[in-house]
């Protein structure tokens, strides 16, 4: 290979299954994965990376907010959380949440990306939240 991903290392596996080994590393990225998961789910995981984590290193998770279209459609199952079609359940994040989950895994920073529709540019863009945490060194 010629674009310097030679040593990177592709784990495939439920994030449930987590850790895939015993390393540490200096930053972790999980991109529109985490709404998807259950509280227990989401509790174990955000807990998991922080855990693989190395002092100083950082965490940073991409997920729909509240202000996405599709927030408070389909069947409420729990606080936030909407089966929004059949097998897809979906948890939406606010600040209060994004503190209770995150302020003990060093949350500094939370920002809104306004991701655009990719399968019809006539739908509303979807509003993600960025959310940085680093581990104390």
């Amino acid at each position: 290979m010629q674009n310097g991903l030679e040593d990177i290392s592709i784990y495939h596996g439920s994030v449930n299954e987590m850790p895939f080994n015993n390393k540490s590393y200096d930053g972790i990225y999980s991109h529109a994965l985490l709404h998807l998961l259950n509280k227990q789910e989401r509790e174990q995981f955000i807990k998991g990376c922080y855990n693989q984590l190395k002092s100083g290193g950082y965490m940073v998770f991409t997920t729909v907010s509240q202000k996405a279209p599709m927030f408070g459609k389909g069947k409420q199952l729990d606080k936030d959380y909407f089966e929004i079609m059949e097998g897809v359940k979906m948890f939406f994040y606010n600040s209060e949440s994004i503190k209770r989950d995150f302020n003990k895994y060093g949350l500094v920073q939370v920002s809104e990306i306004d991701e655009p529709n990719k399968n019809m540019e006539n739908k509303p863009s979807i509003n993600f939240l960025m959310i940085k945490c680093q581990k104390e060194l």
